[in-house]
């Protein structure tokens, strides 16, 4: 695996591209809200949404239109 020379700055861009490319303004709006956000804790809310939007399709609750998070996949390392 190649390093990047992004240091200290590689976790916030990539925090930065994660926002940038959910597509539910309510989803992106509550990342932005929440305080002292950073790359882990913006991943564990993606996926905490969109398992309960899994949840709620699953009892026949219809999501909102742009309501699915794309996963994430945190195994890879950072």
């Amino acid at each position: 695996m190649k390093e990047c020379e992004f240091g200290e700055l590689k976790n916030d861009l990539m925090l930065h591209v994660l926002i940038r490319g959910v597509d539910n303004e309510r989803i992106r709006r509550r990342l932005f809200e929440t305080e002292n956000l950073d790359l882990e804790k913006a991943i564990r809310m993606c996926q905490a949404m969109e398992a309960t939007a899994a949840d709620m399709q699953s009892w026949g609750v219809k999501p909102e239109l742009g309501e699915k998070v794309s996963a994430v996949d945190s195994s890879k390392p950072t």
